[in-house]
């Protein structure tokens, strides 16, 4: 009972409290992308439909206002998609990574949505003003606050350690 306590534990006998922290680092960014994305997946679509309830069911996903500029944002995803892939070695995919990936990255669309409304009340200060933007600089702003969502995110994933398989070792 004892040594096979161990060889689970083995990978992290010789860690640094550094691996850690950045062990939890990583964590607490993926905790903050699935709250983003219970926010992308249920709170907006609920409160755009209870706001536009004359509309019916087709405005449930009206604010989001697709346009050609946002395909930025698409390719941008699935490039780091692909990315993260390649820097966790994913070579078999296990049911859990299949429900929680791709998650993580319909968070990063609720992440840039909050970001950007953000970075909108800040410069303009007021509701009043919000509603004149042009939307050509909403959608600018909307994929430099994606692109940077998603590189603090791979910056992130960077710092996390990496340990050998516990039965391999």
């Amino acid at each position: 009972m004892k040594s096979s306590f161990r060889a689970t534990f083995k990978p992290f006998q010789n860690s640094k409290p550094l691996q850690y922290s950045k062990l939890l680092i990583h964590i607490l960014w993926n905790i903050i992308l699935l709250i983003s994305s219970a926010i992308t997946l249920i709170i907006l679509p609920i409160t755009d439909y209870l706001n536009n309830l004359d509309q019916g069911l087709s405005s449930i996903y009206s604010s989001w206002n697709w346009s050609l500029i946002k395909t930025v944002s698409i390719i941008s995803l699935f490039i780091y998609y692909y990315l993260t892939l390649k820097k966790l070695s994913v070579t078999n995919k296990s049911i859990l990574r299949c429900i929680f990936i791709p998650l993580f990255y319909i968070g990063y669309f609720g992440l840039t949505w909050m970001t950007m409304h953000l970075i909108l009340v800040v410069y303009y200060a007021s509701a009043d003003f919000y509603f004149l933007i042009n939307s050509h600089i909403k959608d600018i702003i909307w994929n430099v606050s994606f692109i940077i969502n998603l590189f603090i995110g791979y910056k992130i994933i960077s710092l996390t350690p990496t340990y050998p398989d516990a039965g391999n070792t």
